[in-house]
Formats: structure tokens, sequence, C-alpha cells
């Protein structure tokens, strides 16, 4: 457990730091900051997960496929935050509804394909594995949610 705190505040730590010192309307750098992000987040993961042999060979691709899954939710969700960084100071009732669909249909999309591959780690992987990886990814995604929220300024109104 205390690993994986270590790693989780490396994790929160690197993501701060990344994504204080840019503009939020730096695409090229947001991008950057997510896919170091992610690399942190496998190394977490392999840290943290104590497979089997036979565990690992199954838990693999598998998490490498449900990773490129969420991928284009992902890069949906830092467009909706990126263009909501661009305008937030003067943003019209419209564009703040079109935002607000988009972030909602891509948490949505992210909710059902999370459901469809946590079944699936649920069939490789022994009760408590998969119990423990489920874990890990809830709290990295809590840290970069909580990361998001302290960066991402409130709407003007």
């Amino acid at each position: 457990m205390t690993r994986l705190v270590g790693w989780i505040t490396c994790l929160v730590v690197c993501v701060t730091m990344t994504t204080t010192s840019m503009a939020l309307d730096d695409d090229f750098d947001v991008r950057l900051a997510v896919a170091q992000t992610e690399e942190m987040r496998d190394r977490v993961v392999r840290a943290n997960i104590e497979l089997t042999t036979e565990e690992a060979d199954k838990f693999w691709p598998l998490y490498v496929e449900f990773r490129n899954k969420l991928g284009p939710v992902t890069r949906g969700q830092i467009d909706v935050v990126v263009e909501y960084s661009k305008v937030h100071t003067n943003l019209s009732d419209a564009k703040a509804t079109s935002l607000f669909d988009e972030w909602l249909s891509l948490k949505k999309k992210e909710s059902k394909i999370k459901s469809k591959y946590l079944k699936k780690f649920r069939r490789i992987l022994s009760p408590k594995h998969a119990i423990r990886y489920i874990q890990i990814e809830n709290k990295l995604d809590a840290a970069i949610e909580w990361n998001a929220a302290i960066n991402i300024p409130l709407i003007d109104i």
C-alpha cells in the first residue's frame, strides 16, 4: 500500500508540475502532459498489480487494449478542456451548453468502456487481483481528476 501511495504521489506531482507550468490552450503541451501521465500510469500499475505469470500473460494485452479504447475518449476530454480554457472568460450560453453536453457524452462513453473491460479483467484475474487493479485505476483517475479540478478555472459569470 505504501508503494502505491508513493507512486500516486509521484504521478500527481509530475502532472501538477507539468500542467501548472503551461497554458491550457497550448495544445502540444497538454497532449505531452497526457502522454507522460499515461506512461506514469503504466509504471504505477506494473509496480502494484503483483500478478502471477499466467495472469500477467492474459492481463497485459487486455490492459493495452483497454487503455487504447479509452484513448479517443481521453483525447476528446482534453479537446473539451482546451476549448473551454480558450473561451472561459467570455463563454456564451450556447457554447457552455455545447461543451457541457460533449463532456457528458464523453463521460458516458468512458463509463461504458470501463464497465465492459472491468468485466473482462474479472474473468482473467483472481477476484483479489481484479479488485486491486480496479482500486489502482480508481486511485489514478482520482489523482488526475483532482489535478484537473485545481488547474481548470471556474467559468466566469
